[in-house]
């Protein structure tokens, strides 16, 4: 299991991410609008 972990933090990184900058895009759309 600890060989599996190196692979599945990259991919919780990258989700975190990605909602991070939805959240960003989100704001800025609101302020366009």
């Amino acid at each position: 299991s600890t060989r599996v972990i190196p692979f599945i933090i990259p991919d919780l990184v990258k989700i975190l991410v990605a909602t991070i900058i939805v959240n960003r895009m989100k704001k800025y759309v609101k302020i366009l609008n």
